[in-house]
């Protein structure tokens, strides 16, 4: 495989996870993470799944509160800009460049020798509507992403889409801290139209796109919410595959 920027080998496979046709600078964005003061950063809420240190700023929340660093929303909650990204410009810019709506949006930072073990976000893919973007925005060659036991190797502007939910983890055997910035979206055209066709199918684990017996008609009632014709068409395509089993 090519090797990326980080040195490691691109071992993901086609299908998923996916990186998206957009570069950002990352150095603007180093300059103002670095105005966010210790008190707005916050412990990251799954204390039961990491070691060391795993922080938390919180640019997009619940209601624009600082100490709403947690993700997952649901249909009832209201996000706004927090005050990080209020006097934050060039974060402003990146996050409005997503046209997409945008729930929570976050700066993940991974200390040295701190290890996320390996978990699920359920929910957070395509087919449930929901859509988690990676940003790096620092990072250093001892950082190991894991997705579904692939390696994923992210350089300092790119911007993937990633399913989390599939078992992932991440350890930081570098000097540096890890710095994501990590935005929560809704699935609509123009974020589909990011993706190359066929995005939303799966192989391996995930061998019919996560979808079963069990949950294939909530699945759907999420797609059908989204209102847009790509979402519909894959709602109908589950539909047809699931109702009459």
């Amino acid at each position: 495989p090519d090797p990326s920027p980080n040195g490691h080998p691109r071992t993901h496979s086609p299908s998923n996870p996916h990186p998206l046709p957009r570069r950002i600078a990352p150095a603007p964005l180093v300059a103002e993470m670095e105005l966010i003061t210790d008190v707005e950063w916050r412990p990251h809420y799954n204390a039961q799944t990491y070691s060391g240190v795993w922080r938390v700023a919180a640019l997009r929340s619940k209601g624009g509160v600082l100490e709403r660093v947690e993700a997952h929303p649901s249909s009832s909650d209201v996000f706004a800009d927090t005050p990080i990204l209020s006097r934050s410009p060039e974060l402003q810019r990146v996050v409005r460049s997503f046209r997409c709506p945008t729930t929570a949006v976050r700066l993940l930072s991974l200390s040295p020798g701190a290890v996320v073990l390996e978990h699920r976000d359920h929910g957070m893919r395509l087919e449930d509507g929901e859509a988690r973007l990676h940003i790096p925005v620092r990072s250093n060659r001892g950082v190991e992403f894991v997705l579904d036991g692939e390696l994923l190797p992210m350089a300092p502007g790119e911007c993937w889409y990633i399913n989390a939910d599939l078992p992932h983890s991440v350890v930081n055997r570098g000097t540096t801290e890890r710095v994501h910035l990590v935005v929560d979206c809704r699935v609509d055209d123009w974020l589909l139209g990011l993706l190359p066709e066929g995005a939303v199918r799966r192989t391996g684990r995930e061998q019919d796109g996560g979808v079963d017996a069990e949950n294939w008609l909530q699945v759907v009632q999420a797609l059908r919410l989204q209102g847009t014709d790509d979402a519909a068409l894959l709602a109908d395509q589950i539909e047809s595959r699931w109702k009459h089993r």
